[in-house]
């Protein structure tokens, strides 16, 4: 976990942070799991995980799971399911090969969660559910497939060649709470259909090695992306007199009726970026960090439902800094500086799109080990500014402004 803006390595991201999640990837050491669970509110649960050789050079691993439950929350069923085979081809001993597929499919709910009556929660028991079971779940499936080719040219370089393909989907009715509160015990509410489509692509190459320059050491990391983002959303809605009782619900009580358009748009975006990092060890106990990205980004708007289209496009380069010395074997300082811009999807109530969100961050720090390495643990003070944070414009009109 990296704490604040990273953007002059991993690119745009959140500002505060980012977290390295590594998927579980074939071994050459056969070796498996079969997990059974089973919960409270009858939750059953079943994960599978399987690693095998099957040959010299060519392992594979299929992980899947399947859950079916429902909850401490009124009506509430939710059924999950997901499947992630892969396969890594060692061609020689310095080159592998590794692909990965992802499917998921959950059937959740949509569920508000509880009410506050006159600001005050507790008076109405947790498990309450507000919608209309008739509404059924919101479906969503997940689709991806990565490929990742690593090649060592000597003991210094190597490089790093990826790709990844994700479609995602989910689509449902919802009767959601209003906003205007509980009066006399009820509550209005409005019904919504949501049909989302993205499609998310990235290309990758990157090329690590250590060098001796200026009698210094240096670790180079540099490299090349490009990505593309679709998002098309489809939103039905309609606004009536579907009034419940918070006290006594009575699900069923009218007719679910048939939503109109309520927003019909898409949004591609795509970004080109390069990126440089050196970490120059200065003396066996310091060290510093330099890196810049350079990013073209450009975000293309698609408002079918007022027929009105729009086009943005920025470049910004996002530096960063670091340095960190050894002052004993158990202790270390550091200070670092990092900035961010990371785009922002939607439009305003205009149909215009938002600039992109900016972020700073500033951190000194101190790190220690205790009793041989046992316990290990940081003080530090650091700030992080943002400029262009999306907020609720017109909560009324769903609306969004930054």
């Amino acid at each position: 976990v990296l704490k604040g803006p990273r953007a002059a390595l991993f690119g745009r991201g959140e500002p505060g942070g980012t977290v390295n999640l590594v998927t579980k990837r074939p071994t050459f050491d056969t070796q498996g799991e079969l997990k059974l669970s089973v919960g409270s509110f009858d939750t059953y649960r079943a994960d599978i995980d399987y690693t095998t050789p099957v040959s010299d050079d060519v392992a594979i691993r299929v992980v899947g799971f399947y859950e079916d439950a429902k909850s401490f929350r009124d009506t509430i069923e939710t059924t999950k399911q997901g499947f992630s085979p892969s396969i890594a081809w060692n061609i020689n001993d310095n080159t592998q090969l590794i692909y990965e597929l992802e499917y998921s499919d959950q059937e959740v709910p949509f569920d508000r969660g509880v009410l506050a009556i006159d600001g005050e929660l507790g008076l109405i028991p947790e498990s309450r559910f507000l919608g209309e079971p008739g509404d059924g779940p919101i479906e969503a499936d997940v689709l991806g497939h990565q490929l990742e080719f690593i090649h060592d040219f000597n003991d210094n370089w190597s490089v790093l060649l990826g790709a990844n393909y994700r479609d995602t989907s989910l689509e449902g009715f919802a009767t959601e709470t209003g906003f205007d509160g509980v009066i006399d015990g009820e509550v209005n509410r409005f019904r919504r259909y949501r049909d989302y489509d993205a499609q998310y692509q990235v290309f990758r190459g990157e090329l690590t090695g250590h060098i001796k320059l200026g009698g210094l050491k240096h670790r180079l990391i540099m490299g090349i992306d490009s990505d593309r983002f679709e998002n098309d959303q489809v939103v039905l809605r309609v606004r009536g007199d579907q009034y419940i009782n918070v006290f006594n619900p009575v699900y069923g009580a009218y007719p679910l009726p048939t939503p109109t358009s309520n927003t019909d748009r898409i949004e591609i975006q795509k970004s080109l970026g390069i990126f440089i990092q050196d970490q120059i060890s200065i003396t066996d106990k310091l060290d510093i960090r330099v890196g810049a990205r350079f990013d073209d980004y450009e975000q293309t708007l698609n408002n079918r439902l007022s027929d009105i289209k729009s086009k943005q496009s920025e470049s910004r380069i996002s530096p960063q800094f670091g340095i960190v010395y050894e002052m004993h074997d158990s202790i270390s300082v550091y200070a670092a500086y990092g900035e961010n811009f990371r785009p922002l999807s939607g439009t305003d109530s205009n149909g215009d799109g938002f600039e992109p969100n900016q972020s700073t961050s500033a951190e000194v720090g101190v790190k220690f080990t205790l009793n041989d390495g046992a316990l290990f643990g940081t003080v530090a003070v650091f700030k992080v500014e943002q400029d262009n944070m999306l907020v609720v414009d017109d909560p009324t009109a769903f609306t969004s402004a930054a």
